[in-house]
């Protein structure tokens, strides 16, 4: 017999404890504990040992997520998030058994540097002002893009109607430098009409 399969003293006092107790001796072809052979014993210890361990680990992942709970409330902003370091997905969808934690409603990680071994990580980060600080450079970026266009028309560019690529980076470094041009231009060319 391995290890895992022996059982101590003390499983086999609670053991026959558990047989000769009166609900189990009431019920149907029972036997009392020294009617048992030894393999039957240990074999009865094992199995209640193990149903402990598992009321036990129970008991202890219960107090676990309450805890959690209490935890995962009390930041006021951001939430958890699988880690990416010890949960694996591809294309953002789970690639394997990872367990599902209520507490931070997400599925927990095998455990890493990354999150220090509880599989999740806070996500503190405001996507809403990341959506918008993106939306800004793009609106910004056309702006851009038009008054080079605008530059390049006035300046009789071959290609008016196309935006450059190989236009040099000074060329355009300075909207503010750009626009100062364009007054003077206009200006000169305003004089010149006159």
């Amino acid at each position: 017999m391995t290890a895992s399969t022996h059982s101590t003293p003390e499983e086999l006092r609670f053991a026959e404890a558990m047989v000769n107790s009166d609900a189990a001796l009431r019920t149907y072809a029972s036997n009392e504990w020294d009617e048992l052979h030894d393999d039957g014993k240990t074999w009865i210890a094992i199995i209640i040992r193990e149903a402990m361990k598992t009321a036990a680990y129970a008991d202890a992942m219960a107090a676990i997520e309450a805890r959690m709970r209490d935890i995962v409330d009390t930041p006021p902003e951001g939430f958890w998030r699988s880690c990416t370091g010890c949960h694996e997905t591809f294309e953002g969808y789970s690639v394997g058994s990872y367990p599902w934690n209520a507490a931070m409603k997400c599925e927990l990680g095998a455990g890493c540097r990354e999150c220090g071994g509880i599989g999740a990580v806070w996500d503190d980060t405001d996507y809403d002002g990341m959506v918008e600080f993106m939306m800004q450079a793009d609106r910004e970026e056309d702006v851009a893009k038009r008054l080079q266009r605008a530059v390049l028309d006035m300046i009789g560019d071959p290609r008016p109607n196309e935006l450059r690529d190989d236009v040099s980076d000074n060329t355009f470094a300075s909207i503010d430098t750009t626009v100062g041009h364009l007054r003077r231009l206009r200006l000169a060319l305003a004089e010149l009409a006159a």
